[in-house]
Parts: C-alpha cells; sequence; structure tokens
C-alpha cells in the first residue's frame, strides 16, 4: 500500500491521508482518504484480508475514490459510576454492520467517557454520561451514568447502555436507542450499600438481591470482524460487614470494577476503576464509608472501517 497526502480538508487544521490499495476487476484502483490520523493495519475475516481504519479520539473524516463496501464499528463512550452508594456505568452504545464508502466524506466523530465524580458531605453524585461517537449517518448513543444513594439520591440515567440503580432510585437506566446496548441492573430499597451494575453491548447489569452478593457490569459483545468485545457495564458498589474483598467485576468488553466497602479492621474501601478506553466499557460505581472517593472513568470510544482488498 502506497501513502500520499492530498490537499484540502473539511476540518480546520486537518491534513487528507491518502491510501492507494489494489486494483479489483469491478472498478480498478482503490483510494481511501482520511483525516484524523487513524491508526491503519490488516485483518482476515470471512476467509480475506482487510484493510483496517482505526480512529481512537478526536475527529476525522474518510472517503474512497470509488464506492467500496466497508465493515463498520462504532463505540461510543462509555459513562463513569456514581458516588456513594452507587451503580456502575453503562457501557457506550454500539453500532456494526455494512456500509458502502463512496467519494462524499463521512463524518468522524469518537465519544469520550464520562468523567469521574467524587461526592462530599449532604452531596451524592451520580456519574457522567459518556459522549456519542458517529461514522456518518450512524451515530451511537453514550452510556448512561450510574445512579447514587442517599443525600440526594440521584438515579442512574439512560443510555446506549444504562447505569446501574440504587436503594432509593431502583430501576436501572434504560437502553434507549433500540439494539445499542442493554439497561443497567436494578437497585434495591433493601440494601442501600449496594449498587447494581452498569448495562453493556451484551447484557443487562446485574440487579441488587442481596446485601453480600457484589453486582457486575453487563457483558460487552465481540464484533465478528476482528473477535473484539466491547462495551462492558462498570461494576456496582458493595458493602460487606467482614474483611475486604474483591469489589464487583466489570462487563467482559472494558468494564471498571467498583468499589468494594469493608469494615474490618477499620471502615474503608477499594478504589473504583475506569472503563477501557477504545471499548467503551461504564466505571465501577464508588461507595464512600470513610470519606469520599472518586468512581471510575468511563472508557473512550472508537470507529473502525474494515475494507477487503480486491473489492
Amino acid at each position: 500500500m502506497s501513502v500520499s497526502t492530498a490537499g484540502g480538508s473539511n476540518i480546520a487544521g486537518a491534513k487528507w491521508r491518502s491510501l492507494a490499495r489494489s486494483t479489483s476487476a469491478g472498478g480498478g484502483a482503490l483510494t481511501i482518504t482520511t483525516t484524523g490520523s487513524p491508526a491503519t493495519g490488516t485483518l482476515t475475516y470471512q476467509g480475506r484480508l482487510h484493510d483496517t481504519y482505526t480512529w481512537s479520539s478526536g475527529t476525522g473524516s474518510v472517503y474512497a475514490s470509488r464506492n467500496v463496501t466497508a465493515q463498520v464499528l462504532v463505540v461510543a463512550g462509555g459513562a463513569s459510576g456514581g458516588s456513594y452508594g452507587a451503580g456502575g456505568g453503562g457501557g457506550g452504545g454500539v453500532i456494526a454492520g455494512t456500509y458502502v464508502l463512496g467519494t462524499t466524506s463521512e463524518t468522524v466523530v469518537i465519544g469520550a467517557g464520562g468523567a469521574s465524580v467524587t461526592a462530599s458531605a449532604n452531596n451524592a453524585l451520580a456519574g457522567n454520561n459518556g459522549s456519542d461517537s458517529q461514522f456518518g449517518p450512524f451515530l451511537a448513543k453514550g452510556g448512561g451514568g450510574g445512579g447514587c444513594t442517599t443525600y440526594p439520591t440521584r438515579a442512574a440515567f439512560a443510555g446506549g447502555s444504562g447505569g446501574g440503580g440504587v436503594k432509593l432510585s431502583t430501576a436501572g437506566g434504560a437502553a434507549s436507542y433500540g439494539s445499542q446496548g442493554f439497561a443497567g441492573g436494578a437497585g434495591n430499597a433493601s440494601y442501600g450499600g449496594s449498587g447494581a451494575g452498569g448495562g453493556g453491548y451484551g447484557a443487562v447489569g446485574t440487579a441488587v438481591l442481596s446485601a453480600t452478593t457484589g453486582c457486575t457490569g453487563g457483558a460487552g459483545k465481540a464484533w465478528e470482524v476482528n473477535g473484539t468485545v466491547y462495551a462492558g457495564g462498570g461494576g456496582g458498589c458493595y458493602y460487606t460487614t467482614g474483611t475486604v474483598i474483591a469489589g464487583p467485576s466489570g462487563g467482559s468488553g472494558g468494564g471498571g470494577t467498583g468499589a468494594c466497602a469493608f469494615d474490618s479492621p477499620s471502615f474503608s474501601e477499594t478504589v473504583a476503576t475506569a472503563g477501557t478506553n477504545g471499548l467503551g466499557g461504564g466505571g465501577g460505581g464508588s461507595s464512600c464509608v470513610n470519606g469520599y472517593t472518586a468512581s471510575g472513568k468511563g472508557g473512550d470510544g472508537i470507529v473502525v472501517l474494515a475494507i477487503a482488498r480486491g473489492d
């Protein structure tokens, strides 16, 4: 593959990058022109070698010298977990399929993960939603922030996948955008120390069912083209009257771990972790039994195109 540059751009400060690819019987030479400095590579899918273009931050664009069918993956930013008796953040919404890329430039936008939050006295905080990702006409919605419990209680948010619910606002955040993800798990009015897991691309977040069971994030799901799992939900926080145990895990596909609060030998808690950038995972929820600790940030999204050689 040869690389050249071409003048002009529809994005301020950007430069076009033209990638001349193999010829095909039907259409002659094919050139893919991009901005935003996507990473390039190859993979084999359905027995054919494909060239890949991967944007992992910021904005960009892409067009082809003629029509060509591309495999497309669009993953939005995951949400952060809440802080104080909190649910995990929902994974970013996911759109996957095929698209005929043509000579009209298509916009690429990568959604950032929702920022971490930290509660303060009498001010529990729900997580922040992730930002949307876009490829051309396809808009993947950011994950929904995890809820938080008391002083005040704040409900989990809807998103591509929804945030985890909590004690006094038990419903998990809805997955409000079709098949982009699943809802967050439900909270439980009887168990104020635990938050539910955020929803993932492949499954609903785990609901709060007892005082002694941590709530994992909903699983992500693999994109069949590259086999990578995307958009797992963040784990909810968890309280135990015993000694420390591991916090509830995030869902496969980059979900962050929720915090585990414990009271022996003294009140403390483990740290909630962030969702994974480039996978759109939701961040873990924090508990704040001893001071006020940060929730896990949501993971940034991604856009990937794969184009078969010879097409």
